[in-house]
């Protein structure tokens, strides 16, 4: 499996992907010190993870991987407004019609907060004993604020806000779950979010189905991770569903992709509702032995 490298010369005229979310984006694990778990190669880990092996797919072109392992949805909504708006400003209209947006949305109980001059990334439930300022907000928000109808009220504003901007701004955009699938997120909340009728579900994909999240498929499809994270085969499989999606729905109408790119629109021997049910059985399985599988 040849790597697609981040960008490329000759790229001028080509696809711009751009692809924020959680780990499962960034390409954990890939290959990382088994001690430290710190990445031991960010060329390898940026070309095997699914947004250049989707890049790869439509035809290649420049990938920018804004993910970081943790990060909430709090940030991803954040850092793809920042980035879209620089990126339109120094591009204009010739940027825009090269741009997809693809997003990998985080669980939602992750928080985002500003300390000391710096974001933090939360898990409401872990402990941060060497960082004292943000140990002391979360303690007191995991015991005050937390709770599963808010996380699922928010997480709804989130991707309604994301999609309200990029339509703004004409920009062609997916949107996934990576973790939980929304339906099972939103079966949390104590009523109806009603913000969930406003959802485009055209370019959100898989957004009716429970256990259809990128862990809960790639569990059954590519059972062999790496540690808690799926390993370069599972990140191939994803972009090749998800390069099936986007051509099956029309969603890269218009964007400079050639027509001899390798898109797939029927992929895996288990797709369809065994896949769904044993995915989804495996990853609440694993949330219930370790409800914080993901870093």
């Amino acid at each position: 499996m040849d790597p697609m490298p981040p960008s490329a010369a000759g790229t001028s005229e080509r696809l711009i992907l751009y692809a924020n979310g959680c780990s499962m984006t960034y390409g954990y694990e890939l290959i990382d010190d088994p001690e430290t778990h710190v990445c031991l190669d960010d060329p390898y880990r940026e070309g095997h993870a699914w947004p250049s092996r989707l890049a790869h797919r439509l035809g290649g072109g420049r990938v920018v991987n804004d993910s970081i392992p943790g990060g909430s949805n709090d940030r991803i909504l954040r850092t793809t407004i920042r980035w879209v708006l620089d990126f339109l400003d120094a591009e204009g209209e010739a940027g825009r019609e090269r741009l997809l947006v693809v997003i990998g949305w985080s669980d939602p109980m992750r928080r985002e907060f500003f300390i000391d001059g710096h974001w933090k990334q939360v898990i409401p439930y872990h402990d941060y004993p060497d960082l004292p300022a943000l140990n002391r907000l979360n303690t007191v928000y995991r015991e005050v604020a937390w709770n599963d109808h808010e996380s699922a009220c928010r997480f709804a504003t989130q991707v309604l806000a994301l999609q309200a901007f990029l339509q703004r701004y004409g920009v062609r955009f997916l949107f996934f779950d990576a973790l939980k699938s929304c339906q099972e997120i939103f079966a949390m909340a104590r009523s109806e979010v009603a913000h969930v009728r406003a959802v485009d579900q055209r370019t959100y994909f898989n957004f009716v189905t429970c256990g259809s999240s990128m862990a809960e498929i790639l569990s059954v499809a590519t059972p062999q991770w790496k540690g808690r994270h799926p390993a370069e085969d599972g990140h191939d499989y994803w972009a090749e569903r998800l390069a099936g999606y986007l051509a099956g729905q029309s969603l890269l109408d218009g964007l400079p992709i050639p027509k001899e790119s390798q898109i797939f629109q029927n992929v895996g021997v288990n797709h369809g509702w065994l896949e769904r049910f044993r995915g989804r059985l495996r990853a609440r399985r694993a949330f219930k032995a370790d409800p914080f599988i993901y870093p």
